[in-house]
C-alpha cells in the first residue's frame, strides 16, 4: 500500500517541477523496497534519487550511506 501512495505523490511532484522533493520521494520508495527485500528496485531508486537531490543535503548523504551498505 506504501508504495502506490509513493507513487502517487511521486507523480504529483513531477507535474509540481520540485525536483528536491521528488528525490526525498524517490529515497523513500527505495527505503521501502529495500525493507520489502527487493534490493535491485532499492538500488535502482536510490540511485534516481541521488540525481534529484542536491548533493549538500542531508538527504543525499542518508542515501549515498545506504547505497554503500547495500554494496
Amino acid at each position: 500500500m506504501r508504495g502506490i501512495v509513493f507513487v502517487a505523490i511521486l507523480k504529483l511532484l513531477r507535474e509540481l517541477g520540485d525536483e528536491e522533493l521528488e528525490g526525498q520521494v524517490i529515497a523513500n520508495l527505495g527505503f521501502v523496497r529495500r525493507r520489502q527485500g527487493r534490493d535491485e528496485d532499492a538500488r535502482s531508486l536510490l540511485t534516481a534519487a541521488l540525481d534529484k537531490l542536491p548533493p549538500e543535503s542531508s538527504a543525499y548523504r542518508q542515501v549515498e550511506e545506504q547505497l554503500r551498505r547495500a554494496s
